[in-house]
């Protein structure tokens, strides 16, 4: 796997391979592990706009060799800030060893995480993305990182996963482990979604805080049936996400009980989705009929419209177009 990592993920909710080439992967061939982590920002790409909370902190990280055994420690680092969708950290290790498994440290300044591509000593190369978040019953949300599936469509974005020391908005995680060879994969060779889930626990790993019981596999959430009281607020930020990108579909993502992040509005569902109360109301343009519905076009910003027109502005303190 020298120069480039086949990577299982999932691609419109199907099990695929995407393959992580060039910029996908830290650069340099040396004694250290070095991780470049995509957070569910879309970086430069799309005009330079991202998520205000998606940027964050890795504290440390830590590698393993296959008894796991303690090889390195790095200090983190500082992950998509200055209009950058990446940053890059570095665990120095001792003996040439491959490093096999690796812990990530949330800072407080909470993280989601797209894709993490690695550079090993002596170039070999691994990939994961964030999609095995959601699969895992982990707090998720849509990114617009893209990245090339087993089809060569470089359409497809992957999910992102949060991770976060103080758990502001009951973020479950704070530490996340990979084995990195559990998401390897060949063409033609991807798990079914059955077997995939096995890897929850047996691949990716999750602890709360450092020291406590790993978390995974972690059972399915439905607050909406197992609480007849409203179900809680799951907006993390004050912006609105208004994407064109295809498979990112806004009443699955109000749906979801481990879905958090902004509110969103998808443009090929003509939906929006309000994170903190779980309402969808179709576009305006899409269902002018409708009794309920959300203006994109309103001339004073994004506003819903009730029932005999009355219009609240959503007033939001950022919009970022993806797409």
């Amino acid at each position: 796997m020298m120069g480039a990592a086949d990577v299982i993920g999932l691609v419109a909710d199907v099990m695929g391979i995407w393959s992580f080439l060039g910029d996908n992967l830290a650069p340099g061939e040396s004694d250290d592990s070095v991780y470049r982590i995509f957070v569910g920002v879309d970086g430069t790409e799309h005009n330079g706009e991202e998520l205000s909370a998606a940027p964050g902190v890795i504290d440390a990280v830590k590698v393993y060799n296959t008894n796991h055994d303690l090889m390195g420690t790095g200090p983190g680092g500082m992950i998509g800030f200055n209009g950058h969708g990446f940053g890059d950290v570095t665990a120095s290790q001792l003996g040439s060893q491959q490093s096999i498994f690796t812990e990530f440290f949330a800072g407080d300044d909470a993280i989601c995480m797209a894709a993490i591509g690695a550079t090993m000593p002596g170039g070999t190369n691994w990939g994961w993305v964030g999609d095995w978040g959601k699969l895992c019953n982990l707090d998720w949300f849509y990114s617009g990182y893209h990245i090339k599936n087993d089809k060569n469509d470089d359409s497809a974005t992957a999910l992102c996963t949060w991770i976060d020391k103080d758990h502001t908005n009951d973020i479950k995680v704070g530490v996340r482990g990979i084995e990195w060879s559990a998401f390897s994969g060949e063409p033609q060779k991807a798990p079914t979604e059955e077997d995939a889930k096995k890897k929850c626990g047996n691949g990716l790993t999750a602890w709360r805080n450092e020291g406590e019981q790993q978390m995974l596999p972690l059972a399915a959430v439905n607050m909406a049936s197992s609480s007849s009281g409203p179900r809680p607020s799951r907006r993390f930020d004050d912006s609105l996400v208004f994407s064109k990108l295809r498979g990112q579909n806004a009443t699955e993502l109000c749906a979801s009980d481990t879905a958090l992040g902004p509110d969103f509005v998808s443009e090929d569902e003509g939906v929006y989705c309000n994170m903190e109360t779980h309402e969808t109301a179709p576009r305006c343009s899409k269902d002018p009929h409708a009794p309920d519905c959300f203006d994109w076009a309103h001339p004073e910003g994004p506003a819903m419209v009730r029932r005999k027109g009355k219009r609240s502005l959503r007033k939001p303190s950022k919009i970022v177009h993806w797409g």
